[in-house]
């Protein structure tokens, strides 16, 4: 029994080790996998949720506009105007229509952006009332924001929707890059990945988040052979104690699953070799001494002479059913 319980129980310790190594590795990094996902999902709502609050801004000084009467082409609107885009930090430009007059807070009319807006193509928002559109032209490209007022009236502020290089964390900014785009596709800010290396079609995870109120969406473009290491990387210490402790867990697993199964062949081989004998100990009546039966009693004498207790086998054999 000694070598076949070895040889069971060492094959079984290294199999099952193997096993547990195997699924431990897998489940962490599935796991690191869906996290990466969660992550990169919050940076591209993150994204989206900027801008948003830019275009909300931008909301808040077209009413703050309406309040002052500046939507009025005077010369103190004209004032008013200015005064707004000096005091917000991503404003570029602001164009208010009244009836047939026009006005531009600094120089749109010079820059030739009228033309520019008029051929915009523009993405209505949830309320119908606003509008955004790329604006491109000579020496400038921004956000649009058009606010209908009715009756040939309407407010225009233009914005640097701001940098996005701040939303990626420094080890994914040499291999990702961030779009933000309008629900039509057209495409208005963007990052562009800083690392030296080359993008293959289909060799790229996009994630994207769109901001709900506005036709904004924020797309995160990642590279994916760098996606599949992205956080995968384990110190030696945390291999090594976790290395012990599967080990450990496969030793007492091996242990109780070994040693019954070795126990019970070695059993049925002993019943099979005849080495499992009866032996009939007398019953005697006390009262009259005679024998009146015989208890059979069950001894495991092995090959090479040794007994084994029936203690030490038969509670074995019946769990595994081999005697009732």
């Amino acid at each position: 029994m000694g070598y076949s319980y070895r040889y069971r129980f060492w094959t079984t310790l290294v199999l099952l080790s193997a096993f547990m190594c195997a699924a431990a590795w897998t489940a962490k990094v599935k796991l690191v996998e869906a996290a990466n996902q969660t992550v990169l999902q919050s940076l591209a709502e993150s994204a989206a949720g900027r801008a948003t609050l830019s275009v909300d801004y931008a909301i808040a000084s077209m009413s703050r506009l309406l309040n002052i009467d500046g939507a009025a082409c005077s010369e103190n609107s004209r004032k008013t105007l200015r005064k707004v885009i000096f005091e917000t930090s991503n404003l570029k430009e602001i164009r208010v229509r009244d009836g047939q007059l026009t006005c531009w807070g600094l120089n749109g009319a010079t820059d030739g952006l009228d033309a520019a807006i008029w051929s915009a193509d523009k993405v209505t928002a949830t309320n119908r009332f606003f509008s955004l559109f790329l604006l491109k032209a000579s020496g400038w490209q921004g956000l649009g924001i058009q606010w209908y007022l009715g009756d040939n009236r309407d407010i225009i502020e233009v914005i640097n929707p701001g940098t996005l290089y701040d939303i990626l964390p420094p080890d994914l900014r040499a291999r990702a890059n961030v779009r933000l785009m309008l629900s039509d596709g057209t495409v208005f800010a963007r990052y562009i990945s800083s690392g030296d290396f080359e993008w293959h079609t289909g060799n790229a995870d996009i994630l994207s988040a769109d901001s709900g109120r506005f036709p904004i969406r924020a797309q995160i473009e990642i590279d994916r052979d760098f996606l599949e290491d992205w956080h995968q990387q384990m110190h030696p210490a945390v291999i090594a104690s976790g290395g012990s402790v599967i080990l450990v867990l496969a030793f007492f697993v091996t242990r109780g699953i070994v040693r019954r199964k070795g126990m019970a062949d070695d059993i049925d081989a002993a019943m099979r070799a005849g080495q499992i004998l009866p032996f009939y100990q007398p019953i005697v009546s006390i009262k009259c001494g005679k024998v009146m039966g015989f208890e059979v009693l069950a001894r495991w004498i092995r090959s090479d002479g040794t007994m084994i207790p029936p203690d030490k086998f038969i509670p074995f054999a019946e769990e595994t059913g081999q005697i009732e």
